[in-house]
């Protein structure tokens, strides 16, 4: 058997590193589509109920999604039906930030007591909490941070 020198294989080992492909990006593939927004980000479009059957896939990615909002103080949080909203089921929820948020709140009573939730597509960087909380943690989905979106 006829050994093959280390710089060969050193040779190829970068060849086929370089031509690796992003398959984090594949795996997105086939759970969103990809919308453009004003500023040039590509951002993933896909439902709630995605997001929650697989928070790490989406994690640290733009993505556009439609939930139940509501106010509680300065906190917004993001649900996949209204009727979660409304008895605070917090484990499928998504606390919501961003410039688009503020403008946001500023129409919403400070309190969801009483008041509906209001159906709202936003767009922002989601971050996954499965597994990064701790016991004294209010148990959360994770956040939508840097929303610059958010429509009725």
């Amino acid at each position: 058997m006829k050994r093959v020198p280390l710089k060969i294989w050193l040779s190829l080992l970068v060849v086929l590193t370089g031509c690796a492909v992003d398959t984090n990006r594949d795996q997105l593939a086939g759970h969103c589509y990809f919308l453009t927004a004003s500023d040039g980000k590509e951002y993933c479009g896909t439902t709630m109920i995605e997001v929650i059957a697989q928070p790490r896939m989406f994690d640290d990615q733009l993505v556009t999604i439609r939930g139940w909002v509501i106010r509680e103080g300065d906190a917004m949080m993001m649900f996949p039906f209204p009727e979660y909203a409304e008895r605070g089921f917090s484990d499928s929820s998504i606390l919501v930030s961003g410039d688009a948020v503020d403008e946001l709140k500023d129409t919403l009573p400070t309190s969801s007591i009483g008041v509906a939730p209001q159906r709202t597509t936003m767009s922002g960087r989601f971050i996954s909490l499965r597994g990064k909380q701790t016991s004294s943690d209010v148990p959360r989905l994770g956040l939508l941070e840097g929303v610059d979106r958010a429509m009725p």
